[in-house]
């Protein structure tokens, strides 16, 4: 098991114990690039990567292009704003991150 500090259920592969339950706040999963963050973790920005370790701030579904150390660069051009990410204005470009 692996301590989850953050509660996001993907544990901190540095921080591995033995138990045969896990206790309160541990996981099985320790494939967690960022323990500190709720919402950085494999899969977190689910328009970009199943795979990938995104940061993905505002629950969007893009990633943090400018991502803290040991994350993937995401699309999203503002990662504070739940509004802005690429096509978020549909009738102005399906692509373009406004």
């Amino acid at each position: 098991m692996v301590q989850d500090g953050d509660g996001d259920g993907y544990g901190d592969p540095f921080l591995l114990e033995w138990y045969c339950d896990a206790p309160d706040g541990y996981v099985s999963n320790y494939d967690d690039c960022d323990d500190t963050e709720p919402e950085t973790y494999p899969g977190a920005a689910e328009n970009e990567s199943a795979t990938s370790c995104m940061a993905d701030i505002d629950r969007d579904g893009f990633g943090d292009d400018n991502p803290a150390s040991g994350t993937v660069s995401g699309s999203d051009c503002d990662d504070n704003s739940d509004e802005t990410y690429p096509g978020a204005a549909e009738l102005d470009s399906a692509s373009v991150c406004m």
